[in-house]
């Protein structure tokens, strides 16, 4: 947040726009909405499949996250309405986010069942079995990541 209106104030007060700081601003915006949704579906997941659908947060918690959520969804629609004002903008499409997330949310949730299972193996001593449970999910974090990298940033 000191962050947005630092480079806001940069532009209103002194007419500096430094579009990377826009779109670095965005990006960290768009993927933090996405990881806050993702959290919230992952747990709704596991409050239906394990719990009964009984609440599997403590109540501040819930709050605490639902906070952040709206916190930030303010940020996303305060951008979108900038579109007037800013020289270099680009909408963020919050309906594709959010229908995005709901692909991602049975892997993930079978990541955290299995690094939950893995935690329990490893306090029972049991490292490598715990170390095979996290295994693929850790092969699939780092094939996105290759995935995602800009052929110039990869070392040669």
């Amino acid at each position: 947040m000191a962050e947005l209106r630092r480079i806001a104030h940069e532009f209103e007060e002194h007419d500096v726009f430094n579009a990377r700081e826009w779109d670095t601003w965005r990006t960290c915006l768009i993927n933090s909405l996405t990881e806050l949704w993702l959290l919230r579906a992952i747990i709704a997941a596991l409050s239906e499949q394990s719990y009964d659908n009984r609440p599997i947060l403590f109540r501040e918690y819930e709050c605490d996250l639902d906070c952040c959520i709206e916190g930030l969804g303010n940020f996303a629609e305060i951008y979108n309405a900038g579109r007037e004002s800013l020289p270099s903008w680009s909408a963020i499409d919050l309906t594709a986010l959010r229908s995005s997330i709901q692909a991602q949310v049975p892997a993930a949730v079978d990541e955290q069942i299995a690094d939950a299972r893995a935690k329990t193996l490893q306090a029972m001593g049991e490292w490598k079995a715990a170390c095979d449970l996290r295994q693929p999910y850790a092969l699939a974090r780092i094939e996105r990541l290759r995935s995602i990298r800009k052929p110039s940033e990869v070392p040669g």
